[in-house]
C-alpha cells in the first residue's frame, strides 16, 4: 500500500484487549485495512495484560478474546461501552461462545477442535 493509499477502515480507532492467536490476528487484519490499532493490557501482568484503559468516544472498534465474563466484570461489555459511545463495533472472539455451559471457561483452537471431534 502506498503512503497515500487509505484502506476501508482508515480513521477507525481499535483498542485491542486480546491475547494469544485469534485476537492479535484480528487486530492485524484491522490494521491491514488502515485502522489505528492499539494494545491495552492489565497493569503488572506482562503479556497477559497490563492495564485496561478507559473507553472514550474516540474509540470505534473494540476487539477482545477473553472468557465471556471478563469484559463484563471489567466494565467493558457492549452495553456499558455503547452507553458512552452509541456506535461501537464490538468484535468478541471466543472458542466456546458467550453463553452456554462453557461460557466461563477459556480455550484455544486445539481445545475447540478436540471438543467437536476434529482431532483424531
Amino acid at each position: 500500500m502506498t503512503a497515500n493509499a487509505r484502506g476501508s477502515l482508515a480513521g477507525f480507532k481499535v483498542p485491542g484487549l486480546t491475547e494469544y492467536m485469534a485476537g492479535p490476528y484480528c487486530r492485524l487484519a484491522l490494521a491491514d485495512m488502515s485502522a489505528e490499532v492499539s494494545k491495552i493490557e492489565r497493569q503488572g501482568r506482562g503479556k497477559g495484560g497490563r492495564s485496561f484503559s478507559s473507553w472514550s468516544s474516540r474509540r470505534d472498534i473494540l476487539a477482545e478474546n477473553n472468557r465471556a465474563t471478563v469484559m463484563e466484570r471489567a466494565g467493558f461489555d457492549y452495553d456499558t461501552l455503547s452507553a458512552i459511545n452509541p456506535r461501537p463495533i464490538y468484535a468478541s472472539l471466543s472458542d466456546v461462545g458467550s453463553d452456554g455451559p462453557y461460557r466461563e471457561k477459556g480455550g484455544f483452537d486445539p481445545i475447540a477442535q478436540a471438543m467437536v471431534g476434529l482431532c483424531t
